[in-house]
């Protein structure tokens, strides 16, 4: 049976400067609730060691796709990072990404595969793949 977290209660960001867009974005390229927690500096309020679920980051995400497209184009390497990332998960239900044909698939697996979308630049896809994992509004290929 998966570990459930429990819901988000009150989060604390352990830092007292405002969230940059850099950071927002860096932390939703890690796809991983842990890594974002460390880049944003959040904690649950009085649970040190706890980080905030998903439901906590999409409210703090504001960037647009065209931001988070662009953002992993300027980082060289970012997107065949996230794709390696995903071929490397061993949980479920998530987002994936990977190559298929001429191009990319991604979507939404548990206990199989839904809500594909097939890109031709990794760029793309894996700004699709970052958004599907946080379950904000995906990219139209």
């Amino acid at each position: 049976m998966p570990r459930r977290r429990p819901p988000t209660g009150e989060v604390r960001r352990l830092r007292d400067e405002p969230l940059t867009d850099e950071q927002a974005l860096a932390a939703a390229c890690t796809v991983h609730a842990y890594d974002a927690s460390r880049i944003l500096d959040v904690r649950q309020a009085g649970k040190m060691n706890e980080v905030p679920d998903r439901a906590y980051f999409v409210g703090v995400f504001s960037f647009s796709s065209d931001q988070l497209l662009g953002y992993i184009k300027e980082h060289v390497g970012l997107a065949q990072q996230l794709l390696a990332k995903s071929g490397d998960q061993r949980a479920s239900p998530s987002a994936y990404i990977e190559a298929a044909g001429d191009g990319y698939e991604v979507g939404w697996y548990h206990d199989g595969r839904s809500q594909i979308q097939f890109h031709d630049s990794i760029d793309h896809a894996a700004a699709d793949f970052v958004l599907a994992y946080w379950k904000l509004p995906r990219l139209r290929p």
